[in-house]
């Protein structure tokens, strides 16, 4: 379950893997950028862009069927509770963020 893969992130026109280790702490987010079976080097993506890319990935790709819900604390409350459900996940620091992100009107 641990190199389970959540999708892609696009950074300069490179598509670098995000799995379920990568994403154990929002705060240090380094995708590595593979080119022919080496890594070439680690992109760092900012906490506020991997966790709206999560919490869109989430409300489009995985909740679809019980994202009826146009309440969005609901929203964010479901998407923290299905972080839960993966090993070694730093669940107060993605609290934090998600908290930051509601208060900044970044959600939807």
């Amino acid at each position: 379950m641990i190199n389970s893969k959540l999708g892609a992130y696009k950074h300069n026109n490179y598509y670098l893997p995000i799995t379920i280790k990568d994403i154990s702490n929002p705060y240090c987010v380094y995708l590595p950028h593979i080119h022919n079976n080496k890594i070439k080097q680690y992109i760092f993506i900012h906490e506020n862009n991997i966790a709206i890319y999560l919490y869109n990935h989430y409300n489009t790709n995985i909740n679809v069927l019980n994202n009826t819900s146009k309440n969005l604390t609901t929203k964010i409350y479901n998407f923290i509770r299905w972080l839960k459900t993966f090993n070694n996940i730093n669940i107060s620091n993605w609290e934090v963020i998600m908290y930051k992100l509601y208060k900044s009107n970044l959600l939807k």
